[in-house]
């Protein structure tokens, strides 16, 4: 799966874990398109006094929230183009009318399913290793998630542990081991606990794992080689979503489950599987 860096081009020349939107795919173009429109809609709706944010507010966050809403899904699910999509247009009227969401986990977790899955084909350099473990210690600290520090360390274990993985990321697991001490475990569980939202995120783990259960060979290609993704990988990255969820959901409550589109993205892959299984079998009926 390792592909020769010597023969890379563009930003894979310096980054392993960068994926430009390349407009040559037709996904990707519509994502371009989807996302001014999206944009401008979001500025209309606070203009005209229908959301309580400034148009300029929610314009910034129709546009962070759409790409890292699609952008995560597409890590979670590689070889699932509609669930990415489902996740942009549930997580943007979400973040419109229950509050401006803070794209900041959502960007943390992306990167570390990216050093987990490879879904570029390449293993994580140095920068990038330090680049992840800097943007998952400050997201922790910032936002008060001190268990999202061990799922950092536990992405980059995993990394280490699989071929083609980089033996750098046992360093960075303890460099999180040892901020995860330093910050302290006192406002590890939140209060504000509801056993609806974990019987709702719990069903949502167990529609994940079905999907897990059933990618065992991705068809999804690297971006810098023809190899198809590792479906290990693959369902590891996932794995790392559903507990980056669980370490959300633990610490800060059920009522900051709003703030944040990483569980919009972890529910439209099992959703969108789900779908595309009953279409399938409709169609292999008539």
């Amino acid at each position: 799966m390792a592909a020769d860096r010597e023969n890379l081009s563009g930003v894979y020349r310096f980054t392993s874990i960068a994926r430009p939107v390349d407009p040559a795919f037709p996904t990707n173009r519509a994502l371009l398109l989807a996302m001014p429109m999206l944009v401008v809609a979001s500025a209309a709706l606070a203009t005209a006094d229908v959301i309580g944010l400034s148009p300029a507010t929610a314009a910034i966050n129709a546009l962070l929230v759409s790409f890292v809403s699609w952008a995560l899904t597409r890590e979670l699910a590689p070889d699932d183009d509609a669930a990415a999509f489902l996740a942009l247009f549930i997580a943007w009227p979400v973040s419109l009318f229950l509050g401006p969401s803070s794209v900041l986990l959502g960007f943390a977790v992306l990167f570390l399913v990216r050093i987990v899955n490879q879904s570029t084909g390449l293993t994580a350099r140095p920068f990038d290793t330090v680049s992840v473990l800097g943007l998952s210690v400050f997201a922790a600290y910032s936002m008060d998630l001190p268990l999202l520090l061990i799922v950092a360390g536990l992405a980059f274990v995993i990394d280490a542990m699989l071929p083609n993985g980089t033996k750098l990321h046992y360093v960075a697991a303890g460099v999180c081991a040892g901020a995860f001490s330093w910050q302290g475990i006192d406002s590890v569980v939140s209060a504000d606990q509801s056993f609806e939202a974990w019987v709702g995120f719990g069903a949502m783990a167990v529609a994940a794992a079905l999907v897990m259960a059933k990618t065992k060979y991705p068809t999804s290609v690297c971006d810098v080689s023809p190899d198809r993704l590792v479906a290990v990988r693959v369902n590891a990255g996932l794995g790392i979503g559903l507990l980056a969820g669980a370490q959300f959901l633990l610490t800060a409550g059920a009522s900051a489950w709003p703030t944040t589109p990483l569980f919009v993205c972890l529910a439209a892959v099992p959703v969108s599987f789900g779908i595309q299984r009953v279409l399938s079998l409709g169609g292999s009926r008539s």
